[in-house]
């Protein structure tokens, strides 16, 4: 009975949504009524809410976008002010919702698959314009050794506000380039070549001081489908993932070093050296230190505070687990509650596509009265680990350790699921049969 009650009472919304519309559409023409449901797809694809004022520069360029969006009062909240950075936004999620039903949204009005594949790829072309037109070399007028860490976050704020819909741009040009890719067309093209060739590395100094600097590597990724392969665009484009990934501690701590120190050691023969280069050519160094001579000689770089001691790739090759050691670190006893220097080792997953560790587990090591004391977190009582495998599909990695233990992961979890014990010291090897049934094992007792 609720669920009638329910499904009666979200017919009748759509009812009256769809008188509004009615309503509003009923003094237009037909261009007029084209540019109304324009303006209203456009919105309800965005990512984020705008404001007005970034609405009227990013979506809608030379438009009166405010006049148009005011007729939808009555479905969307919009600020008195709209000079306002507050959002204009549906109040409802069941309006979005009703636009986007083939059986209760009049047919002119539905934002159908193949609108939004438009409306994606027009919000893709307007954040690439807005890119090239906007973006600027060290806005902040920050020193060449400036780090991410002593950044005033209140001038990086105020300098976004100044430009409303950059940090939008920033953020979402790939997303809507990926949804609407059947509409791509040689604007696109046009755009996003200039885009690479004259502001790539503008934009990656604005993505580090909004803090997105994780996400840039996947955002190339995401347009790759749409170029054509062997092209110079798709090349470069394919590269800026490898650049991000060479030069991440760069990225990370000094956001100027990208015109300087990245290009320094970015691979002379590469395609994407000879575009940065036309970038940034009066702070390039010498041409005989510049770096690497192609880009397979290092595809990914996985900074870690530690010595790796252990790594396996995981099952499909798209992700590695390797174990680090780090020390000293504080820490309390379990015991004694006494605090000691002790060790800390590191079981971790990378993902080798995304760029991003997916899980980690510590064991934390501490010497007292000559004894070896240890705590996995979450777990149970551990010592340091020895050796790692991983089964054939990447779901479990099996690691022996020092206690004469062999525990089994579970990689989606990041959880230990079991501990196997039997050996009568250290376990040197350890391996999973190809249909997970099976651990084997090899210990310094000479036995397996």
């Amino acid at each position: 009975m609720q669920m009638l009650m329910n499904q009666k009472k979200l017919t009748g919304i759509y009812a009256l949504y769809s008188q509004i519309l009615e309503h509003v559409m009923s003094k237009l023409d037909d261009d007029e009524i084209q540019a109304q449901v324009h303006v209203l797809h456009a919105m309800m694809c965005l990512q984020d809410p705008l404001s007005m004022k970034a609405l009227e520069l990013l979506v809608m360029p030379k438009s009166n976008i405010s006049l148009m969006v005011s007729a939808f009062h009555s479905v969307l909240e919009i600020p008195a002010d709209t000079n306002s950075d507050s959002p204009v936004q549906a109040f409802h999620a069941s309006f979005p919702q009703f636009l986007d039903s083939l059986n209760e949204c009049p047919e002119r009005y539905q934002l159908n698959i193949d609108q939004k594949h438009q409306k994606h790829a027009h919000l893709a072309l307007c954040s690439m314009k807005y890119l090239n037109c906007h973006l600027q070399r060290n806005f902040l007028g920050l020193e060449l050794d400036s780090e991410v860490t002593d950044l005033n976050r209140e001038l990086v704020n105020l300098y976004f506000f100044k430009k409303p819909g950059l940090d939008y741009a920033c953020k979402f040009w790939s997303t809507h380039w990926n949804l609407g890719g059947r509409k791509i067309q040689m604007e696109h093209i046009t755009e996003l070549s200039e885009f690479v060739n004259k502001n790539v590395l503008k934009w990656i100094e604005h993505c580090i001081l909004l803090g997105i600097q994780d996400q840039m590597s996947a955002m190339f990724e995401q347009i790759l489908p749409y170029l054509k392969i062997q092209d110079n665009l798709w090349d470069i484009c394919s590269e800026l993932p490898l650049f991000i990934s060479q030069n991440v501690e760069i990225i990370r701590k000094w956001p100027l070093e990208i015109y300087n120190s990245a290009l320094i050691w970015t691979p002379k023969n590469s395609l994407l050296m000879t575009t940065l280069y036309f970038q940034d050519r009066k702070r390039m160094g010498p041409t005989v230190v510049q770096g690497l001579k192609g880009w397979n000689q290092c595809e990914q770089v996985v900074s870690q505070a530690g010595i790796v001691y252990y790594i396996t790739f995981l099952g499909n090759n798209t992700k590695l687990v390797f174990g680090t050691y780090k020390n000293p670190l504080p820490y309390h006893s379990i015991v004694s509650l006494q605090h000691i220097e002790q060790g800390q080792q590191t079981l971790n997953i990378f993902n080798t596509v995304t760029g991003q560790l997916e899980h980690a587990v510590k064991v934390h090591i501490a010497n007292v009265n000559d004894f070896i004391r240890g705590y996995l977190l979450g777990t149970n009582y551990a010592t340091a680990f020895n050796c790692i495998a991983s089964s054939q599909d990447g779901s479990l990695v099996v690691y022996g350790s020092n206690d004469k233990t062999i525990r089994i992961w579970n990689t989606s979890t990041g959880k230990i699921e079991h501990m196997l014990v039997g050996h009568t010291s250290y376990i040197n090897a350890v391996s999973v049969s190809p249909d997970n049934s099976r651990v084997v094992s090899g210990s310094k007792d000479t036995t397996q």
